[in-house]
């Protein structure tokens, strides 16, 4: 009797840490987890094959969690100490440690291991801060380079008079130049002094894009604007911008308007050019270059000095 009762503790006890926490944990890893208790001392220490066990049960210490717990939870425990925590969660998540069956070194640094290299480290972290990072402040701030060079802009006064009812001229802006730019990057302006203070009216005599041959047709589209700070000889500009089926302003072409502005009453509304900063009453025959009139390229100053 004393001898089939030994048998049945051995068998009992042998039981225990192999099928029941072993399959425990395989199956249910958390439940086996939660045999991380089971993990504490009882079954992971006392077993038998306590060596592995105590080794794993280092597993309490969450090595032998990466290690036990890594493949314990074959599909449950291991898989899940190690996303969620990394190694040194999976490794507390000794949900596995309890499992002597996860014990065995294979399954721990195979799971726990490479799953938490995985998923804590360099992936979620790295690549992430370097693209939301750098570039686009970078590119915002670029700075403006020299424009093209050979432009100039001829100028002829219609209206010399001052003070004057109008303020009258045609503009030339030829490319004598090598490069093409295009023709709604470039602007006209016109510097003034604004006595009469009221919305302007402003009439389009004529315009064009004179190219070798032809004349082509161009749509001039005139804005005043206050000129900060303000001059002796300027507190406004006239600036004209331009478009056309005609799109790029090639050498030995040029951009030709003749132009007049005044206010709404021209008999009382009038203007005293001879503090206009682009008037010159002396250029009014063949219309001739003047620097007191200024050619952009976008922002770009590339004939012309501003007052």
């Amino acid at each position: 009797m004393l001898a089939f009762l030994a048998i049945a503790c051995a068998a009992e006890g042998t039981q225990d840490p192999l099928n029941t926490g072993g399959a425990g944990g395989v199956t249910h890893g958390g439940s086996g987890g939660g045999g991380g208790s089971g993990g504490i001392p009882g079954s992971g220490g006392s077993l038998a094959n306590g060596g592995s066990g105590n080794s794993s049960s280092g597993g309490t210490i969450g090595t032998s969690g990466s290690n036990s717990g890594g493949h314990a939870g074959v599909a449950s425990g291991g898989t899940a100490g190690s996303a969620s925590g990394g190694s040194s969660s999976g490794g507390s998540g000794g949900k596995g440690g309890s499992s002597s069956v996860g014990g065995s070194p294979a399954g721990g640094s195979s799971s726990g291991g490479s799953g938490g290299t995985a998923t804590g480290g360099s992936n979620s972290g790295g690549t992430a801060g370097t693209t939301s990072g750098g570039s686009p402040n970078g590119g915002s701030g670029g700075s403006v380079g020299p424009g093209p060079t050979g432009f100039v802009v001829s100028y002829k006064c219609n209206d010399v008079s001052t003070p004057a009812a109008y303020i009258g001229f045609e503009l030339h802006a030829i490319n004598n130049g090598t490069a093409t730019v295009n023709v709604s990057d470039l602007k006209i302006r016109y510097y003034f002094t604004d006595e009469v203070k009221k919305q302007f009216q402003m009439m389009l005599n004529w315009s064009h894009i004179a190219i070798p041959g032809q004349d082509v047709g161009l749509t001039v589209t005139g804005t005043v604007s206050a000129l900060t700070p303000a001059k002796s000889t300027a507190d406004s500009y006239l600036e004209f911008a331009f478009s056309s089926g005609h799109t790029a302003l090639a050498p030995a072409e040029s951009i030709d308007l003749s132009w007049q502005m005044n206010g709404p009453t021209p008999a009382s509304d009038t203007y005293n050019q001879s503090n206009d900063y682009s008037f010159d009453a002396s250029k009014n025959g063949a219309p001739v270059n003047w620097d007191h009139v200024v050619l952009l390229d976008g922002t770009k100053v590339i004939f012309g000095t501003p007052p």
